[in-house]
């Protein structure tokens, strides 16, 4: 709402002063710094939002300082839901008592700065009021600062085209348009890929997701090698110690690989049957986890190829910005020195 009023405000002004975009005999000076200042604080937004965003991976960000025990939590929400039964019983028809008990609660229970809570109008023929218990956002959510950058972005790319024209005659305006338009047009890439790419990585996950493969690459990764140690242990057999080494190089997948594995194994017990034989267990263990974690291996290779895919529009998108707020920075500059 609050970007297209301003690009509409824009817009509307332009029209009804006949004003034509870029530094043209008819352009008005109040529009073109107006326009070129209120595109800047957008581009503000939109970078706060990658640092909203990189804080939180790096959990810097307010929320991860929130932390309290877990009874105390548990607390609070029962103290609450005793709260909801008296609203639902008709116990409670005041809003304003509502609030009351439930600040008391919160003020209590010490938990005011973790938790927060909704009161709503409650349905036709259901309790008067609807509570609904919801943690503190001291800077509001990431996906909400994503709205942000998504509406604002577009609300500047317009007030962009209103301030230079789209022209490339000069140095300045070929860095600060191309730049800009570069930006825009794989931000909407980006809302492509991101609207229908989520669906596609999830027609291939079949039974296992992203994460879930990772996490699995790694657990097995793990096991293989415990049982490599377990097996390197006896000096003696030299020969098995050398055998998940062996059964990765082999090539195939499925059937192919447990056949080649079963004719390699075949060899190994022709070949040392009495050293073999001592250890079976651990043999068979070994074959199971190799070929448990090449299956894997095989899946999380799948998805996180689709995954680079979905997100290599970045890798134009990132550095261009950072150009453009440099360059956005120069043109400020220049303009007041000259």
């Amino acid at each position: 709402m609050v970007a297209a009023i301003i690009l509409g405000g824009f817009l509307l002004w332009g029209v009804l002063s006949d004003v034509t975009p870029g530094r043209s005999g008819s352009i008005s000076v109040a529009f073109l710094l107006w326009s070129g200042w209120i595109a800047f604080a957008l581009y503000i937004v939109l970078m706060l939002y990658a640092v909203r965003k990189y804080a939180h991976k790096r959990r810097l960000t307010p929320e991860f300082r929130m932390k309290l025990p877990i009874e105390q939590l548990e607390r609070a929400q029962s103290k609450l839901s005793d709260i909801k039964v008296r609203v639902i019983a008709g116990q409670l028809r005041s809003r304003t008592r509502i609030k009351h008990e439930i600040q008391h609660v919160l003020k209590e229970e010490g938990v005011s700065k973790v938790l927060r809570v909704k009161v709503t109008k409650g349905r036709p023929g259901g309790p008067t009021f609807d509570l609904r218990v919801l943690p503190r956002e001291p800077i509001a959510r990431v996906a909400k600062w994503m709205h942000a950058h998504l509406y604002y972005g577009l609300a500047a790319a317009g007030l962009v085209w209103l301030h230079g024209g789209g022209t490339f005659h000069t140095p300045m305006g070929f860095l600060l348009n191309g730049l800009s338009y570069l930006v825009i047009l794989t931000g909407c890439l980006g809302i492509v890929i991101w609207t229908f790419g989520p669906s596609y990585l999830t027609r291939h996950e079949r039974d296992l997701s992203l994460e879930k493969a990772f996490n699995l690459r790694e657990h097995y990764a793990r096991k293989v090698l415990e049982a490599e140690k377990a097996l390197q242990a006896d000096p003696e057999k030299g020969v098995l110690s050398g055998l998940s080494t062996r059964l990765r190089r082999l090539e195939g997948s499925g059937a192919q690989f447990v056949t080649r594995a079963k004719s390699l194994l075949d060899d190994l017990h022709d070949a040392m049957p009495e050293q073999f034989q001592e250890e079976p267990s651990r043999v068979h263990d070994l074959l199971v986890l190799v070929g448990q974690r090449r299956n894997v291996e095989r899946e999380w290779r799948t998805l996180a190829r689709i995954r680079f895919y979905m997100n290599i529009w970045r890798a134009v998108h990132v550095p261009a910005s950072i150009f453009l707020i440099v360059f956005v920075v120069v043109h400020i500059l220049s303009v007041w020195w000259y």
